[in-house]
């Protein structure tokens, strides 16, 4: 299969979206999902369908457009950042747009990758900061580079510069004795299986285990713990293109009752906040609502189980609201929506692990008309 046929078909597969972290009311500590309890009444209404059987491809490619949502545990809930293409150089070099949460506010800064260092570079920054230069020669910014690839799969160690969470460090890396092969990511409305390389080196404080995907021509991180114990781990949990939003979206609502789900929705941390990276997916979004006169949708809102029920459901259904309004502000009357939010009560995914915890936070669109 030609390379751009299994682009397409990872990138554009389905119409997945996606909402941002969880509700508050989390216990202190690592945040995880309660034990499973009884419920009351069950919520009226279609159960969430299931993830689509998973796909196996090797490919992300890098294209405007493209967001990559990585992940990690906190007391609040699962703490979400965007890396966001804006643009790719003729010699591989890439222009990001990187949202994260610092000192409890949000911020968005530009990072520039230059070609040389996707192709050789030596230090990975997988964290920006108030402060950074847009361009740090010799660094990349999502993964590691094809000398530094090709150099771990030739069976040899590599000696890379690491800064996450501020701490750099320079650990010597090979491949695991006994590695993780594959791994699942969101991609659309569909649980990739990435194959990857696994790579480990260091020790203690300065432990490192990578898990990267195994191509040549982007070898993307997928899993990075740094510590003994992992203390500190991220994880991608989502790849959104907002840009096939529009089409997946048509398709996907072609008849009355029909659902989906809106790719590229993001909110801050706990909030029924829209991060300005959602403004893509609104577009689109919009754009089929201009191109179908006739329709209206209900919105909905979901959560994963982290935290309370009732704050859970409240969060959902502002969620869906907050959607509402910014169709409403895109030259809509509000009147051909309605919104509803159902908490944590339809869920897609366990909720016992961080992907888990993803596939369930999401706004749907159901075509009432």
């Amino acid at each position: 299969m030609k390379r751009s046929m299994i682009l397409a078909a990872l990138l554009l597969a389905g119409g997945c979206g996606t909402s941002a972290d969880s509700a508050p009311g989390a216990q202190a500590g690592k945040a995880s999902p309660k034990a499973a309890k009884p419920r009351g009444a069950p919520v009226s209404g279609p159960v969430a369908p299931p993830i689509p059987k998973p796909a196996t491809s090797p490919v992300v490619a890098l294209r405007p457009g493209v967001t990559i949502v990585t992940a990690a545990a906190e007391a609040e809930g699962d703490y979400e950042s965007f890396k966001r293409v804006v643009s790719v150089d003729g010699d591989g070099g890439y222009q990001l747009s990187y949202t994260q949460r610092q000192r409890g506010v949000v911020r968005t800064f530009g990072r520039r990758v230059l070609g040389a260092d996707v192709r050789n570079g030596r230090y990975y920054k997988a964290r920006f900061w108030e402060g950074d230069p847009e361009t740090i020669a010799g660094s990349t910014a999502i993964g590691i580079s094809h000398g530094v690839f090709n150099d771990l799969k030739a069976g040899s160690p590599v000696d890379l510069r690491f800064d996450y969470g501020g701490s750099i460090r320079t650990v010597s890396i090979r491949l695991a004795s006994n590695p993780v092969r594959a791994v699942a990511v969101l991609v659309g409305d569909r649980s990739v299986i990435m194959p990857v390389i696994d790579v480990i080196g260091g020790s203690g404080a300065d432990m490192v285990r990578g898990l990267f995907l195994d191509d040549p021509v982007n070898p993307l991180m997928l899993s990075l713990a740094i510590g003994a114990n992992g203390e500190a781990k991220v994880r991608v949990v989502r790849i959104d293109d907002p840009k096939a939003t529009g089409a997946t979206l048509e398709q996907a609502l072609a008849g009355k009752g029909a659902r989906a789900e809106l790719p590229g929705i993001y909110f801050e941390t706990a909030k029924a906040t829209l991060l300005p990276q959602s403004r893509a997916a609104i577009d689109a979004a919009a754009a089929v609502l201009r191109s179908n006169p006739s329709w209206r949708l209900a919105i909905e809102g979901h959560t994963d189980a982290i935290g309370g029920d009732a704050a859970n459901l409240a969060l959902s259904r502002a969620r869906a609201e907050a959607v509402l309004r910014a169709l409403a502000e895109s030259g809509f009357d509000a009147g051909r929506f309605t919104s509803t939010g159902f908490g944590e009560s339809r869920p897609r995914a366990a909720n016992d692990t961080i992907e888990g915890r993803a596939a369930n936070r999401r706004v749907e669109l159901v075509r009432l008309q």
